[in-house]
């Protein structure tokens, strides 16, 4: 026997919908329609008894109030005035039953909040969907991951659940690079709004937000600038619900467990780490809004039903133009990216936006984290043969012989034995395989692939290995400053000399490189407008090698598996493009006068292979700032350092290398290309640079 919860307090013709809702979402978890309408109080599940995880499953349906165990002998008055009698179950939820034609969307953060406050809306009679906003992180797979086992949670409360996944990486580029630290947290709310508001049919939106959280008290204040754009409100209905509360209902009802899994919720809470200014109003958002420019993102819409995901679906929502009204005048933003101030009642006195004359295609000055992929390369990828080249039909000597091809240009390349060369995923992982089960004696500031796995092995299961001997690693061309290395003398005792020529094939002149002392070489596609995820590793004597994958015998048994063709052949067209007309020696000497004037300090160290310069910023500057500011506003792609290093700590052995004393930190700044680049290219990034110089000089002066 199941009593309703609230349905008793509406009218007679909302109450018949309701109860037949309830019954619905009872039928739909014991898997029949033997369920039946007693009174206008209750009704009763016959035939097989409901199983433990089916009653706990109905207890979190909202709508229902309370489960009994009725049976023959003490079931008298079940259908009378003195109600169900019978062993009391579980406590429903109460409330009202979902109804689909109340539609509301969540703002899920991946926390514990918000599919709590979705379900204190489905207990309002609500249907709830949601949206999560994905940001720039390596723990998007980790956020969507725990998204995915909410929304799954919720669909068996109420059927089904729709979530949206909307890439903001371009618009958080452009909050990051043109939004004041303090000020970012909130502007990262107010499009969460926006683009909530649009996204979908829904009535109204539900925010997680609870006291104590700093998102939480802004919420009243960006609300309140929405009366010119939308009708739907904005509604927080685990305001004044204790922490605790919040944590018994996400365990209850099942979300709890994902709630808390590894990866950070959502780019507004990531935001907030670094504080948030909770006295912005309405001329700061104005402000704000002013300087985003409208732009194409991404959704990927998944259906969810009965607990599983049921279909995937890929579309673009378009960020519009949108109108602001403070009162004063009325702000709108151009679909060609420019902004403009409409003025309608007021004088607007603010500084006009700063002249952005710069051509469509972005400047690309980061190749020494990877290059464009050419042309030629994705032309040979395309048309490369189908077969797995380790079958002995026909298709499959086609593909052997085009990899086989393209291991002979290596071969010759670096004028060693064609058997010592192997394609592996890319630098690292052939770093991985030429240092296996070796003492590494490295410099600080090579890559961080060169550390070797022997201390790692040791550290996890407390054992002391005996390593195979000593190898020595140097960089051939040092992947920040670009500074060639040809001295190849091993200390002594030192077995073996392995080379990181990540940087330096098709870079530098090969005829001087003296492969009669290097034991093992790594080199990588996509620093030489290859494909990324391919690479070849030099092994002298492989055979002798330890592999650390097992399972096959291709590449010799050192990196069993099928290889990858297309890849391969692609990297192979990239090897063979004429670079003789390249004019990166003239782009270097240009951009070392340049970023001198400017005021920037330029690092190197002997001889360079010409393809990357590197600089130190003005004191006062910060790095990450300038980069995105400068990729955003100018349309110029420059580096902070090392991919493999871009985070929150510094890259200071850079400096080590340079003998640079003190390290000026977070000022770092990498400028590199391939031998595509031209002279405009090179104006246009020194234009870029000095306006966005000036942009912070004069932030600066402001604030001071």
């Amino acid at each position: 026997i199941i009593t309703i919860g609230e349905m008793y307090l509406k009218a007679k013709v909302h109450k018949a919908r309701m109860f037949r809702a309830a019954i619905d979402n009872v039928c739909r978890i014991v898997g029949h329609h033997d369920v039946l309408r007693c009174t206008d109080h209750m009704f009763e599940v016959r035939g097989k008894m409901p199983t433990e995880k089916q009653l706990d499953e109905i207890a979190v349906l909202p709508g229902l109030a309370k489960i009994y165990l009725a049976n023959e002998r003490d079931a008298g008055g079940i259908y009378g005035k003195a109600g169900p009698l019978g062993k009391l179950l579980r406590e429903g939820a109460g409330g009202l039953p979902v109804l689909k034609d109340q539609p509301a969307l969540v703002l899920m953060s991946g926390g514990i909040d918000s599919p709590v406050a979705a379900y204190r809306m489905m207990a309002r009679g609500c249907f709830v969907n949601g949206v999560h906003f994905l940001n720039s992180t390596s723990d998007t797979g980790s956020v969507m991951y725990k998204n995915r086992l909410i929304a799954k949670i919720l669909s068996r409360i109420q059927g089904n659940f729709t979530l949206k996944f909307v890439d903001i990486s371009k618009l958080q580029s452009q909050i990051v690079a043109k939004i004041r630290p303090l000020n970012r947290t909130v502007m990262y709310k107010w499009f969460m709004l926006h683009i909530g508001t649009q996204i979908d049919d829904s009535y109204f939106i539900i925010s997680g937000n609870s006291v104590g959280q700093v998102a939480s008290q802004t919420v009243q204040n960006i609300s309140g600038l929405y009366s010119t754009q939308t009708t739907k409100p904005v509604i927080s209905p685990l305001i004044g619900s204790h922490k605790t509360e919040i944590i018994d209902t996400a365990r209850r009802i099942g979300t709890f467990e994902p709630s808390i899994m590894e990866g950070a919720d959502c780019c507004q809470y990531m935001m907030c780490k670094t504080g948030a200014n909770l006295f912005i109003g309405k001329r700061a958002i104005r402000n704000g809004v002013r300087q985003i420019a409208p732009c194409d993102l991404p959704v990927t819409t998944e259906y969810f039903r009965d607990g599983e995901l049921c279909q995937s679906t890929e579309s673009t929502f378009h960020l519009h133009p949108f109108v602001l009204d403070d009162g004063n005048g009325v702000f709108a933003t151009v679909p060609d990216g420019s902004s403009t101030t409409i003025v309608t009642s007021a004088t607007n006195n603010e500084e006009a936006d700063e002249d952005e004359d710069v051509e469509s295609k972005p400047v690309y000055f980061d190749a020494a984290a990877g290059t464009m992929i050419h042309p030629d390369a994705i032309k040979a990828m395309l048309s490369a043969p189908h077969g797995n080249p380790n079958s002995i039909h026909q298709s499959g000597r086609e593909a052997r012989m085009a990899i086989e091809k393209v291991r002979a240009d290596f071969s010759a390349r670096l004028g060693v034995p064609s058997k010592d060369i192997i394609f592996t995923s890319g630098g690292t992982e052939g770093n991985n395989i030429a240092l296996n089960g070796y003492e590494v004696i490295r410099d600080v500031w090579s890559h961080p692939s060169t550390i070797g796995n022997l201390a790692k092995l040791n550290k996890e299961d407390g054992t002391k290995r005996k390593p195979l001997g000593k190898v020595k690693v140097i960089d051939l061309v040092h992947h920040e400053t670009g500074s060639i290395n040809y001295n190849f003398s091993k200390p002594a005792g030192c077995d073996l000399l392995h080379v990181d020529a990540a940087q330096a094939i098709t870079k530098i002149d090969f005829k001087q490189v003296d492969m009669s002392k290097v034991d093992s070489m790594t080199i990588v596609a996509h620093k030489f407008n290859g494909p990324e995820g391919v690479g070849v590793l030099y092994l002298k004597n492989a055979e002798s090698r330890l592999p650390i994958t097992f399972g096959g015998s291709q590449e010799g048994g050192i990196r069993p598996g099928t290889e990858n063709v297309p890849a391969i052949v692609g990297m192979g067209a990239a090897l063979r493009i004429d670079r003789s007309r390249s004019i990166h020696s003239e782009i270097e000497e240009y951009l070392v006068e340049q970023l001198t004037k400017l005021g920037c300090t330029v690092n190197s160290r002997g001889q360079t292979s010409g393809f990357i310069v590197h600089a130190t910023l003005p004191e006062g500057m910060h790095n990450v700032n300038f980069v995105s500011y400068l990729s955003v506003t100018h349309k110029i792609e420059i580096g902070t350092g090392s991919a493999c290093k871009t985070s929150d700590e510094e890259n200071v052995s850079t400096y080590e290398f340079l003998g640079t004393e003190p390290v000026p930190l977070r000022r770092a700044i990498r400028l590199s290309y391939d031998f595509t680049v031209t002279q405009r290219d090179a104006e246009r990034a020194v234009e870029g640079i000095k306006k966005t110089l000036q942009h912070f000089k004069t932030s600066a002066t402001k604030s001071a």
